[in-house]
């Protein structure tokens, strides 16, 4: 169901190790979340390959 009175957020930690401090202040973020805000955490951003302006 659609709600708009709901405010979805996108988290990405830039730190890949599951115990790193990044990663714990998203994993924070969402658990302490008021229940109008939804926080999705986006995993495996570490496979993307980096922008490379030369290969582009």
């Amino acid at each position: 169901m659609n709600d708009p009175s709901l405010l979805r957020v996108i988290g990405v930690s830039g730190s890949p190790p599951a115990r790193s401090l990044s990663s714990a202040l998203l994993h924070a973020a969402i658990e302490l979340a008021p229940r109008d805000v939804e926080i999705a955490r986006v995993a495996g951003l570490g496979e993307v390959p980096r922008f490379n302006e030369e290969a582009a």
